[in-house]
């Protein structure tokens, strides 16, 4: 009898849990709700956003921050941008040329297709969800809205669907940002690649940097970086020092690659780059040899100023090894353009060396 008795206590608890026992639910229950709650961050809240609403980015590269690298560097920017938020992107945007160097540069606007080839771009982009388009839509109002520095890319993605979200229900808009160079994309090496990638360069400046590889066998390359813009090259003193830096670095170089040949980024100052160069180096170690040693005089003089400097960036993106500096944004983006087996040699403004064999934003 008193086992019956315990099993109809058990049969009766089976049928009505005590109390206790609902606790354990509870945290089920919560899970749930969080499994079953929207998701969050940039990526969705900007895919839901721009559901709503069709959303362009205009940018602008603007001088002084419009060397040929601070140009792509700002167009990198803007991809990037676009691609956290899930927005298209106007590209007939200025190209910019110049004469001289620094407080006294004359600069001048361009096409975009002097530097890249633009229907090629707008191909690709046709297979992505950030697409580039050369038209603005007129039915669009444009919000100007200016991005505070610095900042990271995925923070300023932030900063513009806060904005975003204040603007009415309408099918469309089209953001302003101005210029984007100097977001900060090294948090996010993937979004900084993929936008890179995106670019094409310019079929003619292209075909010129093969000629001129296809004529160089195993060869370093060098980029100096002495214009006046950059005013710690600037001083008799401080060229010798960096002449210094140079001789051994290049002989480092040699030496780890038996490469006899030195390719010299020259910009528009051939001349005196070769002339260092070759009193860091000696003339009987290296053959020094730059883009107008190959190319004639009369063919790179239909190219302007930021034209010529990327002949100088694809040539090099193909050196066995680059020997770059700290304060050039011309090296950080070669680095980002090269095999990542490839050797990147930093020479540190005190006089260090770093070799760098993989890329990093």
């Amino acid at each position: 009898m008193v086992a019956f008795k315990d099993l109809s206590n058990i049969r009766r608890f089976s049928r009505k849990p005590p109390f206790n026992l609902l606790y354990l639910l509870i945290p089920v229950v919560f899970l749930m709700g969080e499994i079953r709650r929207a998701p969050t961050g940039v990526r969705y809240a900007s895919e839901q956003k721009t559901r709503q609403m069709d959303v362009t980015i205009k940018f602008k590269p603007e001088p002084p921050a419009a060397g040929l690298c601070n140009q792509i560097y700002t167009w990198i920017g803007a991809l990037a941008l676009a691609n956290q938020i899930s927005a298209n992107v106007y590209i007939n945007v200025p190209a910019w040329s110049r004469r001289g160097w620094g407080a006294d540069a004359s600069w001048t606007e361009e096409s975009p297709k002097s530097l890249f080839d633009i229907k090629s771009m707008i191909s690709r982009s046709c297979q992505k969800r950030t697409k580039l388009v050369t038209k603005l839509n007129s039915k669009c109002p444009i919000v100007k809205i200016r991005i505070p520095r610095p900042v990271d890319v995925q923070e300023a993605a932030e900063f513009l669907l806060n904005q975003l979200a204040k603007i009415p229900n309408i099918p469309c808009c089209i953001l302003d940002v101005g210029n984007t160079f100097g977001l900060q994309l090294y948090r996010h090496p993937q979004v900084a690649f993929e936008s890179l990638q995106s670019l094409v360069f310019n079929s003619n400046v292209e075909s010129e940097a093969s000629l001129i590889v296809s004529r160089l066998s195993n060869f370093c390359g060098v980029h100096l970086r002495l214009e006046c813009d950059a005013s710690w090259s600037c001083g008799e003193q401080l060229q010798n020092e960096y002449t210094k830096i140079i001789r051994k670095v290049v002989n480092c170089g040699r030496e780890a690659t038996r490469c006899s040949t030195l390719y010299v980024a020259s910009g528009m100052d051939s001349n005196h780059a070769a002339s260092l160069v070759l009193g860091a180096c000696n003339s009987s170690s290296f053959e020094i040899v730059q883009k107008d040693t190959i190319l004639s005089k009369q063919r790179l003089g239909k190219y302007n100023s930021e034209q010529l400097a990327l002949i100088d960036l694809l040539v090099l993106r193909k050196s066995s090894i680059f020997i770059g500096n700290w304060h050039s944004t011309f090296t950080l983006l070669l680095d980002r353009m090269r095999n990542p087996l490839m050797k990147t040699i930093y020479v540190q403004q005190d006089g260090e060396v770093d070799v760098v064999t993989s890329y990093t934003f």
